[in-house]
């Protein structure tokens, strides 16, 4: 995963991470020279071989230093950036792949699972790319440069101090092992906390409702004690391995101080090669704690890679693109139409259903709750995927056509529209301030009887409405979404109940502007209401997911059955509602 990762998009920036590599080498040669010279000082200072030259010796060891600061601090802005630059590109394609993916994979992937996986995980490959990359090709280059100023000064010590360093390495491939499996399961239950506080932030209202704080808290403490358990289990292992390569580090120095005493003792070598040597050690030392730290980054950023590459790779369904939709209105049939919801499996939504409208034309849906109304809407706007050879628009197959341009040629407004947190008149346009017009977006406005709501607004238009539009009412955020379905140029548009929350007179001023369209276009009303049903050309009556009766107004009111009787029902509570100012 991780080699795939690097193949899409770490390579990239090779150019950076080339030029990183050279500051990098620099860093290292740098870093093992300044023991070096510090070698050499102790040599001049010496009373008996030193040839006084200190001073030489210092200003060499300034000298590096001063370049060290430079190229260590260009290394890291040299592989840091494309680090920060995958992360970028990581986030887009996440947010765009989630954006092309319809109902089913929603229904199987949680939102908080999803959520978590697009900051948390991203994060974590972020990380991957930039320190862990900086911290890989540092230990490549730290380990044979100190080695071999090691071995320069005496092979025997290096073998004395080196034996120790192997049985660090065997403690903390034993670490890392325990500390993967930990790893995985705390993003897990990351991501199912994750959800656990989204869903709750969602059904808040419910929650308070019905006073069940105290037991949502308890859900929240048991989830997050277990993902603190798993992070202690974590904290657990890498405070163990990290004083073992501390410990073992230290064994090295003793062994230094017993033998190279001895050597220096001896005559066989000069107490400033033993300072040199201790301060080799000493960066092995720090190398191999730095590399239980890359080893926990590499482990996490593979799990998060997996994690990422779990939903990059998944397929939005979306079937062979074959065909394009004819230009102008678009005439509507649905053929012996039986869906199923993958997820239930158990008995179909709607069943044999079928019914053909013209180019232009109006096709009203009616029937009880449950009866399969929302469904027939999501499949003709392939919010759900059609079984094939079922719904043709235009005359082709919807299957075969791109479902981006499926969408563009339609308006859509669901039973419970959503609406962004941005003005009203951005919300209508849907787009950048910007980019809307705002003749159309007045037109729409007024077309969706809005505009005598402008002046109970504190900006008119230009109000920013809240989240999912929590400041306007429920009538007034149908009626946006219809000014929304207005203002879209589109060949065909379907309204799910979008009049269910306004009064009679603005239902009566909303229909006239439905049915009068200033474009051409086909249009599906779903609505439990006979009176916006009943201009209809075509109108589906159905029950229990089957086709009940198709006809017009008349035809379907001639023949009796549920629709005749909620018209009649619908006329005796006008009727009522205009006797009851007489009895006051």
């Amino acid at each position: 995963m991780i080699l795939k990762f690097l193949r899409l998009y770490a390579l990239r920036f090779k150019r950076w991470y080339v030029a990183g590599l050279i500051a990098l080498f620099c860093t290292n040669a740098l870093s093992v020279a300044v023991p070096r010279f510090l070698q050499n000082a102790l040599a001049s200072v010496d009373p008996v071989t030193g040839d006084g030259n200190v001073e030489k010796w210092v200003a060499m060891i300034f000298g590096a230093a001063l370049g060290l600061i430079i190229v260590r601090t260009t290394s890291r802005m040299l592989i840091f950036i494309p680090g920060r630059e995958a992360e970028f590109l990581v986030r887009n394609d996440y947010f765009r792949h989630l954006l092309r993916m319809r109902a089913p994979f929603f229904r199987r992937m949680p939102l908080g699972d999803l959520l978590s996986r697009g900051s948390n995980d991203i994060q974590f490959v972020r990380v991957l790319v930039g320190f862990a990359g900086l911290q890989v090709i540092n230990v490549l280059f730290a380990l044979p440069l100190n080695l071999y100023m090691m071995v320069q000064i005496s092979w025997e010590l290096t073998l004395g101090c080196v034996v120790p360093l192997l049985l660090s390495l065997f403690v903390m491939r034993v670490g890392v092992l325990a500390m993967m499996t930990h790893m995985r399961a705390a993003q897990e239950e990351l991501s199912l906390l994750s959800a656990e506080v989204l869903e709750s932030f969602n059904g808040v209202r419910v929650v308070q409702s019905y006073g069940a704080e105290d037991a949502l808290l308890g859900r929240f403490d048991n989830r997050n004690n277990k993902y603190v358990d798993l992070l202690v289990s974590i904290a657990f292992v890498r405070t163990f391995l990290l004083p073992v390569v501390v410990v073992v580090g230290n064994l090295g120095i003793l062994v230094l101080l017993y033998f190279g005493g001895r050597m220096v003792a001896a005559g066989t070598l000069h107490f400033g090669a033993v300072s040199a040597f201790a301060v080799y050690v000493a960066n092995i030392v720090t190398t191999l704690m730095m590399m239980g730290w890359v080893i926990n980054v590499i482990q996490r950023g593979q799990i998060s890679l997996t994690r990422i590459f779990d939903v990059l790779e998944t397929s939005p369904d979306d079937p062979e693109v074959k065909a394009a939709l004819p230009d102008g209105p678009l005439s509507l049939e649905v053929r012996n139409l039986t869906f199923t919801y993958p997820a239930t499996g158990i008995e179909p939504a709607l069943s044999e259903v079928s019914v053909t409208l013209g180019a232009g034309e109006t096709l009203g849906v009616f029937g009880a709750t449950g009866c399969g109304k929302t469904t027939l809407v999501r499949l003709l706007s392939r919010l759900e995927l059609p079984p094939p050879g079922t719904i043709f628009l235009g005359g082709v197959d919807i299957r075969d056509v791109p479902a981006s341009s499926l969408h563009q040629s339609m308006a859509l407004v669901a039973q419970k529209p959503y609406l962004f947190s941005r003005t009203l008149a951005e919300n209508v346009a849907f787009t950048g301030q910007g980019d809307l017009d705002e003749a159309a977006v007045d037109r729409a406005v007024a077309d969706a009887s809005l505009t005598s709501d402008l002046d109970a607004l504190s900006d008119g238009l230009q109000t920013v409405v809240g989240e999912r539009g929590v400041t306007l009412s429920g009538g007034q955020r149908q009626r946006t979404a219809l000014a929304r379905a207005f203002y879209r140029p589109s060949r065909l548009m379907i309204l799910d109940d979008a009049l269910s929350a306004v009064d009679h007179d603005t239902e009566q001023r909303l229909i006239s502007a439905i049915y009068r369209g200033d474009q051409p276009r086909t249009t599906v009303i779903v609505s439990h209401r006979i009176s916006a049903l009943k201009h209809a050309e075509r109108i589906l009556v159905l029950a229990e997911g089957r086709v009940l009766d198709v006809g017009t107004h008349e035809e379907l009111l001639r023949r009796g059955g549920p629709y005749a009787d909620a018209w009649r029902r619908e006329e005796e509570a006008e009727k009522h509602a205009a006797e009851e100012p007489a009895h006051v």
